[in-house]
């Protein structure tokens, strides 16, 4: 066999190798934010709400009925994650926060 059918089969071997490596990092990470979620009813009552409307810190507190000192921890720990952000003094879900309520509703939809 020639040396450019070994040098394909070792970029081909390598990069079938990066591809399952990224995939199960996807996977870990995939499950870790469904864990993080999960683990908190206040966090996914947050991000369901702001699914259907960005709310400034005012607005939440007064659905849920406590103080900013009560929810600002949690907001932190979405935002810390990526799920959520602030504009312009209104909390909103980022692309991957609604990916993540789509997935969630997805969910919701086929388990009975």
């Amino acid at each position: 066999m020639s040396q450019s059918f070994f040098s394909w089969a070792i970029w081909t071997e390598t990069i079938y190798l990066a591809l399952n490596t990224i995939n199960l990092r996807y996977k870990y990470m995939k499950n870790e934010l469904l864990s993080f979620i999960m683990s908190s009813e206040r966090r996914k009552d947050i991000i369901y709400l702001l699914f259907d409307e960005t709310m400034t810190l005012k607005k939440l507190t007064n659905h849920f009925g406590v103080k900013a000192s009560g929810l600002i921890p949690r907001i932190r720990e979405l935002e810390s994650k990526d799920l959520i952000v602030k504009d312009d003094g209104k909390y909103r879900l980022s692309n991957k926060g609604i990916i993540l309520v789509q997935k969630f509703q997805l969910m919701d939809t086929q388990c009975p």
